[in-house]
């Protein structure tokens, strides 16, 4: 996986960034110089948390089916591995883009506590997923799915699957918990990355911009 595939000229179709002086998108720039305006820029003075780092890889067409954690809605089959669109269970037709949410930023569920989501954030960006923590809109909007801090996990809709799958590959390897090296702060065993200082599980492990 490359995540410095956004560095690259000319731009990358799927980096969705604007010029900072006009305006002026920025994909297909074959230099990191607005055409509109005429000014520089730093492209990674640009990229931000809802930045993608990377093309999605993972499609609503993909085959086989990824462990997504999806089930098909008529008799609850699991879809991991099938390879075509329908559940051989219940013969029921089945769209992976039904499973993803309408709405640009989707919420993603996986964590129990403020702490888990702060770490599947990390995660999530580490993988170069588009991700951000919004406010929850309390009681009379949507369910918590994440969190005890009021706050929600969301990816952008294009990324979706691409989360599901690293949501569901953390859900499933929970191992023993840890001890940062630079922090001492406990974390879950099914994460590589402190939530508080971001470091790796090893004192020299790479820290995930």
């Amino acid at each position: 996986m490359d995540l410095d595939a956004y560095r690259s000229l000319p731009i990358p179709p799927w980096l969705d960034l604007n010029c900072p002086q006009c305006a002026y998108p920025l994909r297909g720039l074959p230099e990191h110089r607005c055409p509109e305006c005429g000014a520089a820029f730093n492209i990674d003075e640009l990229v931000t948390e809802t930045t993608p780092l990377r093309p999605p890889e993972i499609t609503a067409r993909t085959r086989p089916v990824p462990h997504l954690g999806l089930e098909c809605d008529g008799c609850g089959y699991p879809l991991r591995g099938l390879p075509g669109d329908q559940c051989p269970e219940c013969g029921r037709e089945f769209s992976l883009t039904d499973y993803i949410p309408p709405e640009p930023w989707g919420e993603v569920s996986g964590a129990a506590s403020a702490a888990e989501t702060l770490l599947m954030l990390s995660r999530l960006r580490s993988l170069g997923i588009p991700c951000m923590l919004t406010e929850s809109k309390g009681a009379q909007g949507a369910d918590v799915l994440i969190g005890t801090a009021g706050k929600l996990l969301r990816v952008r809709r294009d990324y979706y699957l691409d989360a599901l799958a690293a949501v569901t590959e953390a859900a499933e390897k929970p191992g023993e918990s840890w001890l940062c090296p630079h922090c001492g702060e406990r974390v879950p065993g099914n994460f590589e990355v402190c939530w508080k200082c971001q470091h790796g599980r090893e004192e020299d492990g790479p820290t995930p911009s």
